[in-house]
């Protein structure tokens, strides 16, 4: 939306996991906002966010989680920073994508300590379980990683992420990869 309250892009088609929509645009996510631990500020700014979405309801499409959103591009769980909040990732022949959303936020908070939470995610615990899912997934499947504030880079990083993630720093031949990110 724009500030006149015009639909910034009016020919788009939106597409929602369903149950991140119906929270959304629901009655409860209000009052769970208020009584998070966010700043005010960013309470504020949620609330607000969350007014955008009525008007292009007509321009949305809606899709269960974990379902294909079109040919390649799939929703993948991963709760915690809102209640129904996905990765996406994107697969063409062997290659694949991965937007991980904000479960990462930052290259050092999310990626190289994921059990550090900002204050933005509804559900800590579940957030953590998610973001050590995903990079998990990344670095068993070699997928390509996209994060909120990191360049995107091949994901090479198998057993240093995996031992990192259990609490190990990584260490040895390519650790580097892992401060990399």
């Amino acid at each position: 939306m724009t500030k006149s309250g015009a639909l910034a892009f009016p020919n788009a088609q939106f597409v929602f996991v369903d149950t991140e929509w119906n929270y959304w645009t629901g009655s409860r996510f209000e009052s769970e906002i208020n009584s998070s631990p966010m700043p005010d500020p960013f309470k504020k700014a949620t609330i607000a966010a969350a007014e955008n979405l009525p008007p292009v309801a007509d321009q949305s499409r809606f899709v269960k989680q974990g379902r294909e959103i079109t040919r390649g591009v799939h929703y993948v769980a991963a709760p915690g920073h809102s209640p129904s909040h996905a990765s996406i990732l994107f697969a063409s022949a062997k290659e694949q994508f991965m937007h991980m959303g904000d479960i990462a936020h930052n290259p050092v908070t999310s990626l190289q300590q994921p059990d550090w939470t900002p204050i933005l995610d509804y559900e800590p615990a579940q957030a953590i379980k998610s973001r050590k899912a995903i990079l998990d997934r990344v670095a068993t499947d070699r997928v390509w990683l996209w994060a909120i504030t990191s360049r995107s880079r091949r994901a090479d990083m198998s057993s240093d992420t995996t031992r990192h993630i259990a609490g190990k720093p990584p260490s040895g031949p390519g650790s580097e990869r892992m401060t990399s990110l």
